[in-house]
């Protein structure tokens, strides 16, 4: 298929469809990094002791995050419940060396997250560390949990890894290709989903953030929370909505195996039905349209998906399970039934298991002659 051709396929779609985004815009833009780049980095600073040339084999990506993790908490002392109440104890936490990310990642990724220099100024090399400063004391409300979970515990370093993530991300500016890719959804109106934590498509156009629910956020789950150009926002237009986390708010970022699990029994929570017995079943579309009102789940159950620059492997555990609820919800109600397609180069070889996932989730594979073609076909 031809740039034009996909192009046509989207805008006669365009009423009730969404733009499904993965890295892969960051990579063609130049900008950003990729996740193993990051990984790399947290390891080389986290595991000196062992020279990863590359992720090992045999590990996923998020799995190889928590065993950093683990790395973390082994090099985290051990206090009692007693003397931590009494205030006898003094924590000392494994520092977070940012300078040393924020560098290893430019180092790490093929490309320079611009418009930085490989070696950042003084100045912002500064102002990085200022932001960040705050993260390298200790939680005690988290310790203060673990306390009353038993005598001795450790305190969970989660959310200054997050953190740290989120700030080195807040340097990014978009491209022109963030600001071609934005401006053709906000022309066409489309809602984009995204498993990026950036904000670059966002801030090329200057979308605010908006809250469509009507309580609090939850920092962990933000599924009502989007970045857009309208004044009254809703699932049917335009709007950037982030699947994975945001770094707005760190705690939501999914990077580890069992972060994608947390949000899995959040989200299956919401979507299916208590009842033990019937725990795979949807239980009526009013109930079930409640549920996901005014959330990016409502965009992934009832709308027709083009899906870019994703490589959607077996890495993403979270979003491949919701593209399995989704063809699930269609067999119970096929009237409410949605297309999707997944949008690949053609020098871009697909294995037969990701084949068959793709098509038993109701996603017909278009392969156009390059990135380019992908990524000229939904800018403007």
């Amino acid at each position: 298929m031809q740039s034009s051709e996909l192009k046509k396929l989207i805008v006669h779609n365009r009423a009730d469809s969404t733009l499904l985004i993965g890295n892969g815009i960051n990579r063609y833009a130049q900008s950003g990094c990729s996740w193993i780049a990051l990984l790399k980095a947290l390891a080389k600073v986290y595991c000196p002791e062992k020279e990863f040339e590359d992720l090992p084999q045999g590990i996923s990506n998020t799995e190889f995050f928590d065993s950093l993790e683990i790395t973390l908490l082994n090099k985290t002392p051990v206090f009692n419940k007693e003397d931590f109440t009494l205030q006898k104890v003094t924590l000392s936490l494994p520092n977070i060396d940012h300078k040393k990310i924020f560098e290893d990642i430019q180092t790490l990724s093929r490309v320079t997250v611009a418009p930085m220099e490989v070696r950042p100024s003084k100045e912002v090399m500064e102002s990085f560390a200022k932001a960040t400063a705050v993260f390298d004391t200790p939680d005690f409300e988290v310790v203060s949990t673990l306390c009353e979970i038993g005598d001795k515990a450790k305190p969970a370093l989660r959310n200054k890894l997050a953190k740290s993530i989120s700030r080195f991300m807040e340097q990014w500016n978009p491209q022109s290709i963030h600001v071609g890719v934005s401006n053709f959804a906000k022309h066409y109106d489309i809602p984009i989903l995204t498993t990026n934590y950036d904000n670059l498509l966002a801030k090329a156009v200057n979308a605010k953030f908006k809250n469509l629910g009507k309580d609090n956020v939850c920092e962990a789950h933000p599924l009502t929370c989007c970045y857009t150009t309208k004044r009254q926002p809703s699932t049917d237009t335009y709007g950037i909505w982030h699947i994975n986390g945001m770094i707005r708010y760190p705690k939501s970022i999914l990077i580890g195996l069992s972060h994608y699990m947390r949000a899995i029994e959040y989200v299956r929570n919401r979507i299916l039905p208590p009842n033990k017995f019937d725990a795979e079943l949807f239980q009526g579309l009013q109930w079930f349209g409640k549920r996901v009102a005014n959330t990016w789940l409502d965009i992934i159950f009832r709308k027709k998906i083009f899906i870019f620059g994703l490589a959607l492997e077996t890495d993403e555990v979270f979003l491949r399970w919701l593209l399995i609820e989704r063809a699930k919800f269609y067999a119970l109600y096929p009237h409410h039934k949605k297309e999707g397609w997944y949008i690949k180069s053609e020098n871009e070889t697909i294995s037969e298991g990701k084949r068959y996932f793709l098509n038993s989730t109701g996603f017909n594979i278009i392969s156009v002659p390059d990135y380019s073609a992908i990524y000229n076909s939904i800018s403007l």
